[in-house]
């Protein structure tokens, strides 16, 4: 872009330098005309780069939105998969008081854990919610209602678990 631009630009000064060489040649009238538009050639010439300017600086912060968003996402994925495979997996029983404690110290954690990954998945959540309003990505909803609903699932998971063994 920033080539074309000094291309574009180049050609706009040459297109003026030749306006100007009619000046000597041109009556009062046709003088005006042509410092007229001239310059409004350079202002429209000001208008559309600025305009692409824009246009750039916007297409960079949205690929930054959008990388930073599928980072976190897919960070969210693995950790949802794995605890996924931790809380659906099936617990064998343990036969000592010891081994008994010891799981259910294991599942406190566990369920600490999901509740505490509460404030990565509501900021994964802005972050697609973000590009939603930029974006007409079906995938972005379909990602910030599935993520919840796979989140809610598992605070269940871990609270029932932890309550079952628990009193179980």
């Amino acid at each position: 872009m920033i080539v074309e631009r000094d291309s574009g630009f180049a050609k706009l000064n040459a297109a003026i330098e030749a306006g100007e060489k009619l000046y000597p040649n041109t009556a009062t009238d046709g003088r005006e005309k042509v410092r007229q538009e001239l310059r409004q050639h350079k202002l429209n010439w000001e208008s559309l780069y600025d305009d692409l300017s824009s246009a750039q600086r916007k297409l960079e912060v949205a690929v930054v939105h959008w990388t930073t968003f599928d980072e976190s996402y897919g960070q969210v994925e693995q950790w949802l998969r794995d605890a996924e495979m931790q809380l659906e997996g099936n617990v064998p029983l343990r036969s000592t008081l010891e081994e008994k404690k010891s799981q259910l110290q294991n599942f406190k954690v566990l369920h600490q854990d999901v509740l505490s990954y509460q404030r990565v998945i509501d900021s994964v959540d802005d972050k697609a919610r973000t590009l939603v309003q930029s974006s007409s990505d079906p995938q972005l909803s379909n990602f910030v209602s599935q993520t919840g609903a796979r989140y809610s699932k598992l605070c269940s998971l871990a609270k029932v678990g932890f309550l079952i063994k628990k009193f179980g």
